[in-house]
This record gives C-alpha cells, structure tokens and sequence, in this order.
C-alpha cells in the first residue's frame, strides 16, 4: 500500500473545499462543507456505485471553528473563476454544476488565488493540499474501528 493519511485524525478540526472524481479524469467535481470535511468525504466513500471510492485530488481547509469564513462564499469565488463548467442534465432547478470540464492545474491555480484572498480579507489561515495527482479515498475496518484513508492509486489493486 502507498503512502496513507487518516483524513479523519488531520481533517477533523478542518471545513473547506474538495475536488474529486470518480476516475480520477475531468470533470472534476468541486464541492464544499461548512462541518469536518472528512465527514463529507466519508459520504463518498460509502457510494454503493463507487465501490472503490473517490479520488481525491486537492483540498482547500481551514479550521471549522471559523464561522465567519463561510464555505460556500469561498466556492463561489472558485466557481467563478474555473473554466469549463457543465451545465446540470439531472436537475431541474439548477442550470450549472459543481462539476467542472479543466486541469488539475487550472484548479490549483484558482485554489491559491482563494488562498490568498480569504488569508488577506478575513485574517484565516488556510491549507492548500494537493494529495498527489492520483489518490483513492476507501475505508476499511481494524480493530481500532472504521478507518479512511487515503491511499497513493498507482499501488491500488
């Protein structure tokens, strides 16, 4: 197995913005939470479809006791500036997508503008992590309990 982290020891203090995929190629679906982020990452694990999990491209966090930095409000400044949105085909009340048609390093590029941004106006510090250009989110059971991890795809089976 390739290099792990428990998304659940080092994001459980964290809220912020995601990006993943379920083959790891565009579009490249960027979402957000206002609670722990691995609690909403852990949702995608649990896919029936997606036995395997996501991969996880890139996380932007910071820490959820910051209720003055509201997620959605970063994501809309990310949204507006990726290109290549695709319009919803499933949902009738919305026109556009969190999914998005781009580069992993359009994404970064707009990841560290947001960075920045937020890090001037509201005084936050906040976290940039690519977790490496091929990552799979699953879980499995020890005996500690239900762990989530990371894992580096290339050594996946």
């Amino acid at each position: 197995m390739g290099f792990n982290i428990n998304l659940e020891n080092k994001y459980k203090n964290r809220k912020g913005i995601y990006v993943l995929t379920y083959n790891g190629k565009p579009p490249y679906k960027v979402g957000m939470t206002n609670g722990p982020i691995y609690k909403r990452l852990n949702s995608y694990v649990n896919c029936p479809s997606q036995h395997d999990g996501q991969y996880i491209h890139q996380l932007l966090t910071w820490s959820a006791s910051r209720d003055d930095v509201d997620a959605k409000n970063v994501e809309r400044f990310i949204h507006s500036r990726l290109p290549g949105r695709l319009n919803s085909t499933q949902r009738t009340n919305a026109y556009k997508t969190e999914h998005f048609n781009c580069s992993l390093k359009e994404i970064d590029k707009v990841f560290k503008e947001a960075k920045q941004y937020y890090e001037k106006k509201d005084n936050v510090t906040m976290y940039n992590d690519p977790l490496y250009e091929k990552t799979v989110k699953e879980s499995f059971v020890s005996k500690s309990g239900k762990q989530n991890v990371t894992v580096d795809a290339k050594n996946k089976k």
